[in-house]
């Protein structure tokens, strides 16, 4: 998907990296990634060949399991990204919720998750120390 330079030299990347750094720790990490297209529309790619639609922004979840008790031995994160104005390089500053992507998306991202489990675990944003 096309990505700003801004976005992908900057906060996307410094993201991407930290989680290569975390499936050398743990091993066994888990990522899904999107796109939104809504707020302002982005303008097409000036040299495109057919019509396309240019994503306002992207999103990643990761799920990264660390063997501690806490949700069942997994941190997971939740970051949406804009494709223009944003305001910090560091991912910490992209935290949100699932529930917000989810929102956002229409999507659910963790169906087969038992509701009572995993409802609070999607409403909450993780803290940042791990990301910055």
């Amino acid at each position: 998907m096309p990505q700003t330079a801004q976005l992908n030299r900057g906060p996307w990347r410094r993201l991407e990296d930290r989680v290569r750094e975390l499936v050398l720790e743990h091993h066994e990490v888990h990522v899904i990634t999107g796109t939104f297209y809504d707020g302002t529309p982005m303008p097409p790619l000036p040299e495109a060949d057919e019509s396309h639609r240019v994503p306002t922004g992207f999103w990643k979840v990761v799920v990264v399991h660390d063997g501690s008790a806490d949700n069942g031995g997994a941190g997971v994160a939740a970051f949406a990204m804009p494709q223009q104005g944003f305001s910090a390089s560091s991912p910490a500053a992209y935290l949100v919720s699932i529930d917000e992507i989810e929102t956002r998306t229409g999507l659910n991202l963790f169906p087969g998750e038992p509701d009572h489990d995993w409802n609070s675990v999607e409403a909450e944003v993780c803290d940042g120390a791990r990301w910055r």
